[in-house]
């Protein structure tokens, strides 16, 4: 019974933890959460960093294969659109940094990767229920899109980056 009992208290924690009876704070059109992670050098980032920039941020992990599937395709937008005034950000769930470095070596990508172990900072803040989970954020910092990376249409990214 006190197993039950514990076992009924962590899930109702966790749910409020990652979001449940919390307002949608990212809707398309609200604006984007704020955060603070360190990227694989280190260097702490925060989100407000890019504002100016649109934004592809990407939730993503070395574990999950379609995580893995998307990848090129990201490295690819970033190559194209980089100078541009497009930032590429992973925020990768992963709990071991030397994993995530070799991962992205093999598959040669160098856009910004930032840690977030686990997503404990920003999977409840953009209510990440799976991975890969991709926002656009546009140059003021409001969501124009969430949804699988495999949706996100270079159109897309074109109209945000033409904005003002």
């Amino acid at each position: 019974m006190k197993k039950m009992v514990a076992g009924v208290v962590a899930f109702f924690v966790l749910a409020l933890a990652w979001g449940w009876g919390v307002a949608d704070a990212v809707e398309m059109g609200a604006v984007a959460p704020g955060f603070s992670l360190e990227d694989l050098a280190g260097e702490k980032i925060e989100l407000e960093d890019f504002r100016g920039k649109v934004v592809l941020l990407d939730f993503w992990s070395t574990g999950c294969p379609p995580c893995r599937k998307a990848m090129p395709h990201l490295q690819e937008l970033h190559e194209k659109y980089k100078d541009k005034d497009l930032v590429v950000a992973g925020v990768s769930f992963d709990v071991n940094k030397r994993v995530v470095e070799r991962f992205l070596q093999a598959l040669r990508c160098d856009f910004t990767i930032l840690m977030d172990p686990q997503g404990r900072q920003t999977g409840p803040l953009y209510r990440i229920r799976f991975i890969p989970t991709t926002f656009i954020i546009d140059k003021k910092g409001i969501i124009r899109f969430r949804g699988h990376p495999s949706q996100l249409s270079e159109k897309v990214i074109e109209e945000y980056l033409a904005a003002e």
